[in-house]
């Protein structure tokens, strides 16, 4: 996904890529009127944008483009923070519903897919500190599918904190999501794993790695033993990135980070994104 914010033409613009496993996926772009989108803009937390049939393009393999019936899509703000003096983070809702005709396949295809958005100003890998240590905190927001009663899939938005710290030098740390899905069970479930840097090695600001559950579950949620997923994420400017001249100040620490997440099993998936900002040491 990009999103670009326009502050002097008030107006906000994204284009997201889906993939399939079976090599078929879309692209969505939103804000343009070029192809039938619109975007509004009330203020720095308050905006919107839309897509329209000629905004999307539907691929069933990896060369065969669909023909698109109609489309509607619609990306959103949050509203509020994610993470404590995080105000340089953006984040929200995305939804789409597509309509589409393959090439010599009876009937129509519908779509229906929904997720979360974050942005921020993510800095160049050749920026990043080299000796520094840093800790983040904030919040992780998913969509969860739950059928765990095995009487249908239910979705709904669940969150938890989000807690990470990374070593600069040696490029790595541990990233753990906790109280998440308080609803759930008391205290909520916890998931944590080593991140890397495998980014880097195409000179990308970008980390990930596994996730897997940590916390102790009652009987009645044993099957939730199995969860797993992963992790990938970016570190991002912030004001205390800047010196009072408003220059950006390269091998500083980064303010924040922002990433997305993901676990799964047999009746319960869950998937979205998190924020962080640096904790004062």
């Amino acid at each position: 996904m990009v999103v670009n914010f326009d502050a002097e033409g008030e107006s906000v613009s994204a284009k997201i890529a889906l993939w399939a496993p079976d090599g078929g996926g879309a692209t969505i772009e939103f804000g343009n009127p070029e192809t039938g989108g619109s975007s509004t803009f009330t203020d720095d937390q308050t905006y919107s944008a839309t897509a329209g049939k000629d905004s999307v393009t539907v691929y069933t393999d990896e060369s065969t483009q669909a023909h698109v019936n109609s489309a509607q899509a619609k990306l959103s703000s949050g509203g509020e923070l994610l993470c404590t003096d995080c105000s340089f983070i953006r984040w929200g809702p995305w939804d789409a519903h597509l309509n589409y005709k393959e090439e010599g396949v009876k009937g129509s295809t519908n779509v229906f897919a929904e997720g979360w958005w974050v942005a921020g100003d993510i800095i160049d890998q050749s920026d990043l500190p080299t000796d520094a240590n840093a800790t983040y905190a904030g919040t992780a927001i998913a969509t969860v599918a739950n059928n765990l009663s095995g009487d249908g899939w239910i979705t709904y938005v669940a969150k938890g904190d989000l807690d990470m710290d990374w070593d600069f030098n040696a490029r790595a740390g541990n990233l753990t999501i906790s109280k998440f899905d308080q609803g759930l069970t008391p205290g909520g479930l916890t998931f944590s794993g080593r991140m890397t840097t495998p980014g880097e090695l195409a000179g990308k600001n970008q980390f990930g790695g596994p996730l897997s559950l940590t916390s102790q579950l009652p009987a009645n949620l044993s099957q939730l033993n199995e969860l797993s997923g992963f992790a990938t994420g970016s570190f991002v400017r912030g004001p205390h990135n800047f010196n009072a001249q408003g220059n950006f100040i390269p091998k500083s620490t980064p303010q924040g980070v922002i990433g997305n997440w993901n676990v799964n099993s047999a009746n319960y998936k869950a998937g979205g994104i998190f924020a962080g900002s640096a904790v004062p040491r």
